[in-house]
């Protein structure tokens, strides 16, 4: 049996470090793929202390092992904006650890482009899944799909009719689980070096009064 557990602030440090480990070894593109573990874990205690904005939930098995996590926010724009007001020197540490690297600024350029893109590849679409990973030990056994349903569950309870997840091509197993979850891609577009596809998801069940916050 797994359970299915909502992150905040106050959760225990070696939770977030564990993230980061499965974060770090299994998500090898995208903005972060360059961050150390200490600076994985210290983001991601970062998003939990944004409910109003985001969250963080992680799946843990019987051993008490995380065997697998997912982060998501109500509004991508908002959510970075607010990050950067809050938590701006934790950005320069970053920017100075990666300022000789030509490769981290084609990523930042390309995330503000994302940002700003079109609304026929999912601009209008504020909701979204900003990671998500299952331990390579654990796949096939439905855990992708129960953490899949519980971001459907948060967003339905914020009123959320829509949502998007962005992913590279490089990522065929995730494409294909997207896809199985009901996702339509709406197109592509490049983040770094990479082409990445853009799926959005239709929220049938918003209709819950109560919000996660």
């Amino acid at each position: 049996m797994v359970r299915i557990t909502r992150l905040d602030s106050k959760s225990p440090p070696t939770l977030f470090l564990e993230i980061a480990k499965l974060h770090k070894d299994q998500l090898k593109v995208g903005l972060f793929a360059e961050l150390n573990e200490r600076q994985l874990a210290k983001f991601y205690h970062q998003i939990s202390a944004m409910p109003h904005l985001a969250s963080l939930f992680v799946c843990i098995d019987e051993k008490e092992n995380i065997c697998g996590f997912a982060s998501a926010t109500l509004n991508i724009k908002s959510l970075y904006s607010e990050y950067i007001k809050k938590w701006w020197f934790f950005l320069i540490e970053i920017f100075l650890t990666f300022i000789i690297q030509p490769k981290f600024y084609r990523r930042i350029f390309s995330v503000g482009k994302y940002l700003h893109a079109g609304p026929n590849i999912g601009n209008s679409i504020n909701a979204e899944i900003l990671s998500f990973v299952v331990s390579p030990s654990r796949h096939r056994n439905g855990i992708g799909k129960k953490m899949f349903d519980e971001i459907r569950k948060y967003f339905s309870l914020n009123h959320v009719s829509n949502f998007k997840v962005t992913t590279s091509h490089t990522q065929i197993s995730a494409q294909y689980f997207y896809c199985k979850m009901g996702g339509k891609c709406l197109g592509n577009i490049d983040l770094g070096s990479l082409t990445s596809s853009i799926y959005e998801f239709e929220n049938h069940t918003a209709q819950y009064d109560t919000q996660i916050l």
